[in-house]
């Protein structure tokens, strides 16, 4: 009789291991790998953010170089175009 109770036994201990798989384990499995993902795409938003806006300084740096470049062109073009309209000593 012992030998029966003992396999009764186990295989209500393997029924509730299945239903612990099936009810606990998998669901907090499938829960757990679903918030990795949202943290993974969540870091992969946060560092191309952080690359775009490094771009956008690189290219404020450059537009705001060549506008003082541009300037001190046209500032330079202006005093040659006056001094050449100063009368030149004979």
């Amino acid at each position: 009789m012992n030998f029966f109770f003992l396999g009764n036994q186990e295989q209500e201990i393997q029924r509730r291991e299945r239903e612990l798989d099936s009810t606990v384990r998998r669901p907090a499995e499938a829960e757990k790998y679903r918030l990795e993902k949202i943290a993974e795409a969540n870091r992969n938003r946060l560092i191309m953010e952080a690359e775009a806006d490094a771009e956008a300084e690189i290219l404020r740096g450059e537009a705001k170089a060549f506008a003082i470049e541009a300037r001190a062109k046209a500032e330079a073009e202006q005093v040659n175009f006056y001094s050449d309209l100063q009368p030149q000593p004979i």
